[in-house]
């Protein structure tokens, strides 16, 4: 009997792509590099049932394998019908001023099929190796080395960095509208035999204006605006963030959290010193399971990021990953998280919706605090120690809201 063989479908991909939400945008800008992981969105797709077409469309295409001409086949009478096509005059929510825009077409279909299926599949395949890290920690950068390849990717080929080189969290592919480099996972035997890890490419950033905000913002040369962030970390972020969100809204956390937010700051300062010399906190240190509250942000810092309430948690999932990549971080310099909250000597501004917070002492600690999109929550993502240097550059790229740095 003749058995039928069919390609698996990408699951990871698959999954990744469904946990978005859908977000209406005017223009590709308004929705900005990572926080692709959380919405689904098409530039001047204001109509909700559009863009739901849309995705649809795109979850076809990934769980069945279709073509760019079958997406294209099932889509375009769609839009048709809807008056989603062609040109068109659109009020930009910006402005309030009517401008003439770009809807449906070929074109366009070509690029949300193929921008929305590789994130997916390179998102899904960075699911897929954190499986088999321990085996094969190294990544090699490939790139298709043909007249269509930029210069600087064609650079990039060959590099072999551990997977979570910092170099690879803006330089993990695609890389650009178009960009058609890979990953390859390797062992430490392949990634020998290749000549072994090699130094990370030199890097530099340009200033790039957003028109739609007018924010200045430093993009990293040879990868294009917008794409510049690792979208398998960011899948992961999303996720945590999702995760987070709803252990708080109904967790064991909730009750102290909600005391904490309503607190006088120094009041909310004394009990988290409390909860980070309890014994439940030494507990957690030695096997993360649930968050705790740990630091509360100054007021300056909660209000540019949107963190509605100004206690940040340490989640089981960042505690976990924080043990691994940073282990001279021991128990001590974790009971002092509350003071980076308290007494600060330096916080900057890092992204939309992260800050950095910095404190000499013994040692420099540096903590990463992020905002959910909806600021519903806070958590550290990163504590660690850190050296002048590494200050230098966060000073570069990002916006100082409270002191100053002098070595």
């Amino acid at each position: 009997m003749a058995v039928e063989l069919k390609p698996l479908a990408p699951r990871e991909a698959i999954d990744y792509f469904r946990a978005k939400g859908f977000r209406p945008s005017f223009a590709w800008q308004d929705v900005w590099q990572a926080e692709h992981a959380r919405y689904f969105t098409v530039a001047k797709a204001m109509q909700a049932d559009v863009l739901a077409d849309i995705g649809g469309a795109v979850d076809r295409a990934l769980a069945e394998g279709r073509t760019l001409a079958q997406f294209r086949e099932e889509l375009e009478p769609l839009l048709r019908d809807k008056g989603w096509w062609g040109r068109s005059r659109m009020p930009d929510p910006v402005t309030g001023r009517l401008r003439s825009v770009q809807l449906g077409s070929p074109r366009r279909l070509r690029t949300i099929f193929d921008v929305n299926l590789r994130t997916s599949y390179a998102a899904g395949r960075w699911a897929q190796m954190q499986r088999t890290r321990a085996q094969r920690p190294y990544l090699m950068y490939m790139a298709v080395r043909d007249q269509r390849t930029r210069p600087a990717h064609r650079a990039w080929h060959g590099t072999i960095q551990p997977m979570d080189h910092p170099w690879g969290r803006t330089h993990f592919p695609p890389n650009g509208w178009n960009c058609r480099c890979t990953v390859r996972q390797l062992s430490a035997r392949e990634a020998a035999a290749r000549g072994g890890e090699t130094e990370a490419p030199p890097t530099s950033d340009r200033d790039w204006i957003n028109p739609r905000t007018g924010e200045t913002l430093r993009v990293p040369e040879g990868i294009d605006p917008g794409w510049g962030y690792h979208v398998g970390q960011a899948a992961e972020q999303a996720a945590r963030d999702a995760t987070l969100e709803t252990a708080l809204a109904g967790g064991a956390a909730r009750g102290l959290l909600d005391k904490l937010a309503s607190a006088d700051a120094a009041v909310a300062h004394e009990i988290l010193r409390q909860v980070v010399t309890s014994r439940d906190f030494a507990a957690q240190l030695r096997r993360p399971a649930e968050a705790f509250p740990v630091l509360r942000l100054p007021d300056a810092a909660a209000g540019a990021i949107g963190a509605r309430n100004p206690v940040a948690v340490l989640s089981p999932e960042s505690l976990t990953k924080n043990l691994r990549e940073h282990p001279d971080i021991g128990p001590a310099q974790y009971r002092l998280l509350p003071e980076l909250g308290a007494s600060p000597d330096l916080i900057v501004q890092d992204g939309d919706l992260s800050v950095v917070i910095v404190r000499r002492g013994q040692v420099i600690l540096w903590a990463a605090v992020k905002a959910t999109r909806t600021g519903k929550a806070s958590f550290v993502t990163s504590f660690r120690r850190t050296h002048p240097a590494d200050i230098r550059r966060l000073l570069s790229r990002g916006k100082v809201i409270f002191g100053k740095w002098e070595e």
